[in-house]
């Protein structure tokens, strides 16, 4: 709906609108995608500071080499894990508040048939990616209201939409983590803070390469449900996350932002 300033007078206030300055705090930023997106946003944005959350070491030290340890620093942080999230927040608060900017991207993936996966599969893969997100989003998320707001961007999935036969758990993860999105997005508007997604298809990462090779998958299935006829990379999903966080995207919250090379359209979603 599009109205003129001669159809409705109103107030119109864009308040707190991140400019991408502050610090950014990327969970599973060692590697992947959340490395891409951080490493984005630190040449194109000059103000920006990077907290890369991730218990693996990854790229953290070539991007602390490459930009700086006055600019770049690695927490170890077990996302599903309440009491080492909030311990990592204050640690990333300590070095270099505030905090402007969310990316939840740290990730995992078991594959097993439905009838024999076990609990502890179940809580792994829940763990990391919903626990994970909400624990984080909701830790910065006080920090942002008590600093004028911020924008959070969380990794969903297109297995949000389909059936992913034997791997149960991460489906209805990344399903969870839309409606995440949208709930926190509505709630948290009063206090500036943006909240939105993206959910890749097949993406060229550590992780797809790992559960390739681990499943004697047929990458060539993939590439014929993929419009485009190719895996994406991860610095195409980091600059549309790194959109998203920006002041570009000021009038977008409670969105999840499909990057799939036509796989949802060429499968009829």
């Amino acid at each position: 709906m599009e109205t003129s300033g001669a159809d409705v007078t109103f107030n119109s206030k864009l308040s707190h609108i991140v400019d991408l300055a502050g610090l950014a705090i990327v969970t599973g930023g060692c590697n992947g995608i959340g490395a891409a997106t951080a490493r984005h946003l630190l040449q194109d944005a000059p103000k920006a500071f990077c907290a890369l959350v991730d218990l693996q070491e990854g790229e953290a030290p070539r991007m602390i080499r490459e930009f700086g340890e006055n600019r770049v620093c690695h927490i170890p942080c077990d996302v599903s894990n309440y009491k080492s999230v909030q311990e990592a927040c204050g640690q990333a608060v300590a070095w270099r508040a505030p905090v402007t900017v969310l990316v939840n991207s740290a990730g995992n993936q078991i594959k097993a048939p439905s009838f024999d996966f076990t609990p502890e599969q179940w809580a792994s893969v829940l763990g990391v990616h919903l626990d994970g997100t909400f624990f984080w989003s909701q830790a910065v998320g006080r920090h942002m209201r008590q600093n004028g707001g911020g924008s959070i961007v969380n990794l969903a999935s297109v297995a949000m939409y389909f059936a992913l036969p034997q791997r149960i758990a991460y489906s209805c993860a990344k399903a969870a983590i839309g409606a995440l999105t949208r709930t926190l997005a509505v709630e948290w508007a009063e206090y500036n803070i943006r909240v939105n997604a993206v959910a890749p298809g097949w993406v060229n990462t550590p992780l797809a390469a790992q559960a390739i090779k681990r499943d004697n998958y047929d990458a060539s299935h993939a590439l014929r449900e993929n419009a485009l006829k190719r895996f994406g990379e991860p610095d195409e999903v980091a600059q549309l996350i790194v959109f998203l966080l920006s002041n570009k995207a000021s009038y977008i919250t409670g969105e999840v932002i499909n990057i799939d090379g036509g796989y949802c359209a060429l499968k009829g979603n």
